[in-house]
């Protein structure tokens, strides 16, 4: 059942559904009764949104085209910005007690100068001397158990493919994702990539794959 613009409800019909809905996905998954029903489907999608901040800086003093992508032991991580060789990508995934809240996307400067900027400066000094030019907020489909993906079938509802929870790398992942989702559907198992280990199974196990640096 989808609800249009105009207020009327339709019926779809369908073989297969992919369910790739990012931050939201846990609660779609919910309208299919993921999460509401018994044994396997009394597990949840656990797929929640959470915020983060992205900050643009001015930074003359690095090389440029030459500067690699940087990640701290904390989580704090710089990359270059495009082809202007002087505007970097900056930022960091808050603590648990730091998560800010989803009911919007205001950007907080205030973590920036007090938890970002500091780290920066301290592993880079010629970041003491950057230029904030702009900044942005979006949501992470972040997945509880591991912050990785669930990519292949529901082991329930064999029809619905489940591509979701990249907790914030989903655009390096999509590329990959999106061969071996349509492989499946169209093969019945991955082949190009062996993403098995990536299934919904494991939530049912709580088998994480875990990652030490999840920006």
């Amino acid at each position: 059942m989808i609800l249009l613009p105009c207020g009327a409800r339709r019926s779809i019909a369908f073989t297969r559904v992919v369910l790739a809905c990012g931050a939201w996905s846990g609660e779609v998954a919910a309208l299919a009764g993921i999460g509401a029903g018994e044994g396997v489907l009394a597990m949840p999608l656990h797929i929640y949104p959470r915020k983060r901040y992205v900050y643009i800086v001015h930074v003359p003093g690095l090389p440029g085209a030459n500067t690699p992508i940087f990640i701290d032991t904390s989580g704090t991580y710089f990359k270059r910005e495009g082809l202007n060789t002087h505007l970097y990508t900056v930022g960091k995934s808050p603590t648990e007690e730091q998560e800010p809240s989803i009911d919007d996307l205001e950007i907080d400067y205030d973590f920036f100068e007090n938890e970002v900027w500091p780290v920066l400066a301290n592993r880079v000094p010629v970041f003491e001397n950057l230029k904030l030019q702009g900044a942005w907020a979006g949501y992470y489909d972040y997945h509880t158990l591991d912050q990785n993906p669930i990519i292949g079938p529901h082991p329930v509802y064999a029809n619905m493919f489940i591509v979701t929870g990249f907790s914030g790398h989903g655009a390096q992942h999509a590329a990959g994702a999106g061969l071996a989702t349509s492989e499946y559907i169209l093969e019945g198992k991955f082949s190009t990539i062996d993403l098995n280990r990536f299934c919904f199974e494991r939530v049912l196990t709580g088998e994480a794959v875990r990652e030490k640096n999840v920006i």
